[in-house]
């Protein structure tokens, strides 16, 4: 079996760092941000900053949740 600590520790390291980096943007985003835009790309949806990053934050944690899923129910 193969040892699975660098990918865990790749993906803490990975984890981590997206975390301080998209937490450091977040104190520069104005209170109403464009979170859908049209075929044009004008926005044409807003959210307030808080809930842009919930999903956000929830999307990312969906991706993850099912990687590992796809991982534990391979051959």
């Amino acid at each position: 079996m193969q040892d699975a600590r660098l990918p865990r520790t790749l993906f803490a390291v990975l984890a981590a760092g997206a975390a301080i980096y998209f937490s450091s943007y977040c104190a520069e985003l104005l209170e109403v941000v464009a979170s859908h835009f049209n075929p044009q790309v004008s926005p044409n949806g807003w959210q307030t900053k808080s809930a842009f990053f919930a999903v956000f934050v929830g999307a990312s944690v969906l991706a993850v949740l099912s990687a590992l899923a796809s991982r534990a129910l391979s051959p």
